[in-house]
């Protein structure tokens, strides 16, 4: 995909014009030099590059706009007529209405006196982070006139080390809080790394090598490239020493050569598209337990009225609600034009239900520290309902001194589970999704008993006691089962964990994290250790057993904990063995695997489990690890058998994916594509994945000819370019039998669409007219004629643009008075020479 940004230039370096005639930039910016032979120097290499032109000025928008125009007039009088875009008041500062209003006032006034010299207007320029949030309900109201007045809209946007992307596509926000006649095509006169606005401090060096900062940039680049209206962003600056911490040119190779390698700049032709907004309606979340509250959010651009069942409400708001049973709340908008349209959200309710607990055990009274305290728990579902429970079968062991994190607000909402307190110490103790679950629903009037084990750390006494964790509260419930339970202290370790690395730090879901631990016996004996050779993959979620006690007396092994998820998952003799004994003073390093399984991002660290005590000590080797979803894909086509004129619907979705292509386009990881092929075609998904595999997925639909047409070649690439066969429904007609694509490496660097015409009985057609229109044409242009000559042959040069992923060619092509099969969608993809060659034949339906 061709690029969206281009430099800003303080002046012209050396190489200057090499450089941009390698990128063909879709954008450039000239800051206040005003050389007409450097200008057309740049035309000249650079034919399609918008030109944007900064006067310097100190003057004010308080002053009136004729007083800038007067300043700046030799410059427009030695550039004028060569189709470049002019800012005016660089980086207002607007925090009063009375200013927008001065502000308003200057840019309706500038664009009437630059118009009035057929010059186009880019209108605002604003500073990064400018109007600031606060601001916009002010003064936005009253700019509407300057946004409408001037061509283009202007922005600032730079990343901070700090602030990170924080201030990038801030012209989404501004474009939609103005009404439709006021938004005009956006440009980014300003882009790139400022912390600071200071020459020498502010900018990437220093801060960032050549190479990552180029990455930030591709990052932004790909963030435009989902807005259309955006024509063009240039990073400052290149050219000017008084500018040190921003200066390009240390890299504006490595800069020129992606934008080169990314295809050139991004060209996109007359008409600018303009920025659209679709209303929006939301209510979150979708369902609530009765009592429990959601959210109504709604913003609906050029709304003149809008009404929440039958209330007047603000274009764009959020309003809190409660009620009692599945509701259907209705927005009625009136738009500026008068058009209404009706947006719906429902919000189911389910009753609230009662779960209670019959029955709670504790056993055994008296254990050691890092033994485990059993607990037995019956509950009874007393409502007239199902109850939806959520989380694993029960089973899990719990850890003393897990408490009950934020994330898991989110996942017991509408759930029913079980929270063990220790002695009302701080929080209470409550499971999550990974622990204590109910398993399948629980039926009215139902009992189940749950089970499980907490393992007791530290050497008290306390009392333990069970409760109902209800809906998304973090508070217990019913709480019953109070018994005092002893924990005696435990025993210190002699051996210590001198080394940890746990590798990858990413890992699909189900792959292994390799671990490696050094291990030294600091004790001037030599320790019995017992347990077969290290090596053995672990699974995330085995856990330490009953029988493993006895096991590991006199035992020294590695155990492994998940984010303090609750429990200690550690070895016994079937895993994670130190083998042979360890002599006093004696390192060994042990490797292993743990099989993850859960999609998420945790802390993983290692301790070692000493005697038969199941503890872990000497916590070592904390490392973050992103456990991410196994790498998914799905193509297909529907119908995969359509009629000749018919369409199918290619639908993809793909994730872990670094770059997917369509018969060798580009596309985003899930879409979905509406194809006509005129005869049958397979459609090949290519896709790489993050760790660099590849994987080619094929659907092909197949085409049956209506009765009576006659056979069609139809080269597979048109369909991917959005080029459409639309059949005469005359019985004799002239028929398309053959469209061949000749893409930039085929074309000879022509642009064209040939024409080839023959007879009912094969032979060349001379003398034949044939005319070649667009969309949108104005009325005053007229559409392109060719006639065949003796061969029965024709051309028609074409210059518009096809942008592929819009699959927006303007050309259409027909033989002229006669009834005639419609080829259209044709342009030139990103402006590449590209050739349509199309034969057509006269023929009689049924011959």
């Amino acid at each position: 995909m061709p690029s969206k940004l281009s430099v800003h230039l303080n002046s012209y370096p050396r190489n200057v014009f090499d450089v941009l005639e390698r990128m063909q930039p879709g954008i450039v910016k000239i800051f206040n030099q005003s050389s007409e032979m450097n200008i057309d120097e740049i035309r000249r290499r650079c034919p399609n590059t918008l030109i944007v032109y900064r006067h310097y000025s100190a003057r004010d928008y308080r002053e009136p706009a004729d007083r800038f125009f007067n300043e700046m007039r030799d410059t427009l009088n030695k550039l004028r007529g060569r189709g470049i875009i002019w800012e005016g008041i660089n980086e207002p500062i607007v925090e009063t209405a009375d200013d927008a209003r001065a502000l308003n006032r200057w840019f309706v006034r500038f664009a009437e006196l630059m118009h009035n010299e057929g010059e186009l207007v880019a209108g605002f320029s604003w500073s990064t982070g400018n109007p600031t949030p606060d601001k916009w309900s002010i003064v936005l109201p009253h700019l509407v006139d300057a946004a409408a007045a001037v061509d283009l809209h202007a922005f600032h946007e730079y990343y901070k080390q700090n602030g990170g992307q924080t201030d990038w596509r801030r012209y989404r926000e501004f474009e939609r809080a103005l009404p439709a006649h006021a938004r005009k095509p956006v440009i980014i006169t300003e882009a790139g790394w400022d912390d600071n606005g200071d020459p020498r401090t502010g900018g990437y060096r220093g801060k960032v090598s050549e190479q990552q900062y180029l990455e930030i940039l591709k990052q932004y680049d790909a963030a435009l490239m989902q807005d259309p209206y955006v024509l063009g962003a240039t990073v400052f600056q290149w050219g000017d020493g008084a500018w040190p911490s921003f200066e390009l040119a240390p890299m504006i190779h490595l800069f020129a050569a992606y934008v080169q390698q990314s295809g050139g700049g991004l060209v996109t032709p007359k008409p600018w598209p303009v920025p659209t907004f679709e209303p929006t309606f939301s209510v979150t979340p979708r369902t609530i337990i009765a009592g429990q509250t959601a959210t109504l959010r709604w913003d609906i651009p050029n709304a003149r009225e809008v009404r929440l069942d039958g209330q007047r409400v603000d274009a764009s708001g959020s309003r809190t609600v409660v009620p009692a049973q599945t509701t259907t709340y209705t927005l009625q908008v009136t738009f500026d034009d008068n058009t209404t349209q009706t947006l719906t959200q429902t919000l189911t309710v389910t009753p609230a239900g009662t779960l209670r607990i019959t029955n709670v055990t504790f056993s055994p009274t008296t254990l050691r520290a890092g033994d485990l305290l059993n607990v037995s728990i019956t509950v009874v579902n007393e409502t007239a309902e199902t109850l939806q429970t959520q989380g694993p079968n029960p089973g899990f062991v719990y850890e003393e001194g897990d408490t009950f994190r934020s994330r898991g607000c989110a996942e017991v909402r509408d759930a029913y589970r079980v929270g063990i307190d220790f002695d009302g110490r701080a929080a209470s103790i409550i499971d999550h999704p990974y622990r204590w679950g109910f398993g399948a629903p629980l039926a009215p009037g139902e009992s189940r008993t749950i089970t499980g084990a907490i393992r007791l750390k530290s050497g008290r006494a306390v009392k333990y006691w069970a409760g109902i964790v209800r809906e998304w509260v973090a508070w217990l419930q019913d709480r019953q089962g109070e018994q005092m339970i002893t924990v005696t202290g435990g025993l210190s370790g002699a051996v210590e964990i001198t080394d940890v690395t746990l590798t990858p730090t990413t890992v699909y879901a189900g792959e292994v994290l390799n671990v490696s631990i050094t291990v030294k016996n600091g004790t001037p004996n030599t320790l019995p250790t017992q347990g077969p050779d290290p090596g053995f993959v672990y699974e995330e979620g085995d856990t330490f057993r009953t029988r493993g006690f006895g096991e590991v007396h006199g035992a020294y092994r590695v155990g492994i904990d998940f984010d303090g998820r609750g429990w200690f998952t550690i070895d016994h003799p079937y895993r994670w063995g130190l083998g042979a004994p360890l002599a006093s003073g004696e390192s060994r390093t042990i490797t292993g695997a743990i099989r993850l399984k859960t999609t998420r991002a945790g802390n993983y660290w290692v301790g070692l489990v000493r005697e038969k005590i199941a503890w872990l000590l000497d916590r070592l080797g904390t490392q973050r690890i992103t456990v991410a979803p196994a790498p998914t894909f799905t193509f297909t086509a529907t119908p995969s058998t359509i009629t000749a004129g018919q369409s199918a619907t290619l639908r993809w979705e793909v994730t872990r994916a670094t770059h997917v292509t369509l018969n060798g386009e580009t596309v985003a990881a899930s879409g979905t594509r509406v194809v006509t092929p005129t005869q049958t075609t397979t459609y090949v998904l290519r896709i790489v994945f993050e760790d660099n595999s590849t994987k080619e997925s094929s659907v092909t639909v197949t085409v049956s000819e209506s009765s009576g047409l006659p056979s069609l070649q139809w080269d597979a690439r048109l369909d991917a370019l959005g080029v459409k066969l639309t059949r005469a429904p005359e019985a004799r007609a002239w028929r398309l039998v053959s469209a061949v694509y000749q893409d930039e490496t085929e074309s000879g660097g022509r642009h064209h669409i040939y024409f080839q015409l023959l007879k009912a009985d094969g032979t060349a057609a001379p003398g034949v007219r044939l005319i070649v229109d667009w969309k949108d044409r104005p009325p005053q242009d007229a559409p392109a004629y060719v006639t065949t000559d003796a061969s029965g042959q024709a051309n028609c040069p074409i210059w518009a643009m096809l942008n592929p992923a819009l699959q927006n060619g303007p050309y259409f092509a027909r033989i002229a008075n006669e009834p005639s099969d419609v080829v259209s969608g044709m342009g030139l993809p990103m402006n590449r020479h590209v050739n349509f060659v199309l034969t057509y034949r006269f023929h009689l339906r049924g011959e």
